[in-house]
C-alpha cells in the first residue's frame, strides 16, 4: 500500500459510534442523588449539622457522577473531549 493510498484511508474511516456501556448506572447514580438530596433538604430542615453536611456531599457527589456520565455519552461532543482520536 502506497503512502498516498494510506492517508485516504485514514481520512475515510469511521467514526466510532458512542453509546451507553452500563445504562444502570447513570440510573443507579441518579435514584441515589434524588434520595441524597431529599435527605439533605431534611436535614437542613432540622437544622445544620454532621448528618446534613454529609448527605450535601453524598447528593453533589453523586448528580456529579450522573451528569459527568450523562454528558459524556450523550452531549455531541462529550465523547470527542473525554476520548480524543
Amino acid at each position: 500500500m502506497t503512502e498516498a493510498m494510506r492517508a485516504t484511508k485514514l481520512t475515510v474511516m469511521r467514526r466510532g459510534d458512542y453509546g451507553y456501556d452500563a445504562p444502570y448506572f447513570p440510573l443507579i447514580f441518579g435514584f441515589l442523588s434524588v434520595g441524597f438530596g431529599l435527605g439533605a433538604a431534611m436535614s437542613w430542615w432540622e437544622g445544620p449539622g454532621r448528618v446534613a453536611r454529609l448527605m450535601t456531599f453524598y447528593f453533589v457527589f453523586c448528580l456529579a457522577n450522573t451528569v459527568c456520565f450523562l454528558y459524556t455519552t450523550i452531549s455531541a461532543s462529550g465523547p470527542r473531549r473525554a476520548c480524543p482520536s
